[in-house]
């Protein structure tokens, strides 16, 4: 009878239409694992970031301590060349003012 043909219709639709809920929620849920999975390597590259952001300004501020020593060093240095040209000159005067009292030493 035709209303038999009909349940037997009914029922492959309803098997049809079971089977692809199944297949979209397994595809939903592998989209959801997906999902979490890419969240997850976003937390993990966002806490790297974080990691090297704070490497950075650590070197940064490394680098900014060097440099302060640097011109610390450059100062010293100049300080310490002109006491050297000014103990040189103090010497060189010295020297004149020994060698002119041994002349003198010599003539009286």
């Amino acid at each position: 009878p035709d209303y038999v043909q009909r349940n037997i219709a009914l029922e492959a639709q309803v098997a049809e239409l079971r089977s692809s809920l199944a297949n979209s929620e397994t595809e939903s849920g592998a989209r959801k694992e997906l999902l979490a999975r890419v969240q997850e390597d976003y937390k993990a590259l966002k806490a790297a970031h974080a990691v090297l952001d704070n490497k950075a300004a650590a070197m940064e501020a490394e680098l900014a301590r060097a440099q302060a020593e640097e011109k610390r060093a450059k100062a010293e240095l100049k300080s310490i060349q002109d006491r050297y040209v000014a103990a040189t000159g103090e010497l060189e005067q010295a020297l004149s003012d020994c060698r002119l009292a041994q002349q003198e030493c010599a003539h009286a």
